[in-house]
């Protein structure tokens, strides 16, 4: 008798919910880099408010199993989003977090334009997570844009991101990506977010250059470097890299998680 493994249906479960709907979507990847490990089942799927009602939404958050705190504070909130992510991440030793965000771009670019030359953070997105055979492992993520900043100040800011740690090990890769961007698009085309989690050690930033329009392989070296100096194996970061080098790499994340350890976070178009 065939045994479905657990984890490999928590895997796929966001993919039925969405089937369900009967909306297009987004399909994003990524793979984190931490501990010696290089976890590459991650995944996110998007959704435009504007195709289907709450209802649905609401529908989808309970099949996944979000925690009824969160779900109510979903609800509170989703009528400002213009964009829902679902999304699944295995995590080592064998758990998963199932992760719904909700993106609110439409209006905190409205926000900006009422606030003119004031440049003060702006929550652009909220995450929902829980471990997906427990959802009283839960945590609520907020992400705020920095908007109009150049890229030096990006540089100050991922330092001090960085700056509780004795030999960061993602500080110069990320230097290097955000190099190789700024060389192929208007920093202001970057969107640079810093992340948060309330009662978490969790410190960290989000850099998206989709509009540099670069394959993963472009920033291969910077992201062997921070692997090798996160204990990955070089097995293992060339086994990855034949499956997405030609990928469009989209947003860097790095910092140190909510567990106190380093991680570098690479996102790419599939």
């Amino acid at each position: 008798m065939n045994r479905v493994d657990p984890l490999a249906a928590a895997a796929v479960l966001p993919f039925h919910v969405v089937e369900s709907m009967g909306v297009p979507c987004g399909y994003e990847r990524s793979f984190k880099i931490v501990g010696g490990s290089i976890l590459a089942n991650r995944y996110l799927l998007g959704i435009e408010t504007k195709r289907i009602g709450a209802n649905a939404f609401l529908d989808a958050c309970r099949r996944l199993g979000m925690p009824a705190s969160q779900l109510e504070q979903f609800v509170e909130e989703l009528p400002r989003a213009n964009l829902v992510f679902l999304g699944f991440e295995a995590e080592e030793h064998g758990g998963a977090i199932y992760k719904v965000y909700l993106e609110f771009w439409d209006h905190v670019r409205r926000l900006r334009q009422r606030r003119g030359d004031d440049a003060s953070p702006l929550l652009s997105h909220r995450g929902f997570k829980w471990r997906h055979d427990d959802s009283t492992r839960q945590v609520v993520t907020d992400y705020h844009w920095i908007p109009g900043i150049a890229s030096t100040d990006m540089f100050s800011r991922i330092e001090s991101v960085y700056g509780k740690l004795p030999d960061a090990a993602g500080a110069g890769p990320v230097r290097d990506i955000i190099a190789r961007a700024a060389a192929r698009t208007r920093g202001d085309r970057c969107i640079y977010i810093e992340v948060s989690e309330a009662g978490s050690a969790r410190r960290s930033f989000d850099l998206n250059v989709y509009a540099a329009g670069m394959r993963v392989d472009d920033i291969r070296a910077p992201i062997q470097e921070a692997a090798s100096r996160l204990g990955a194996t070089s097995g293992s970061f060339d086994r990855l890299m034949s499956l997405v080098s030609g990928k469009l790499f989209g947003h860097v994340s790095g910092g140190v998680g909510r567990d106190g350890r380093e991680y570098l976070t690479i996102y790419y178009e599939y």
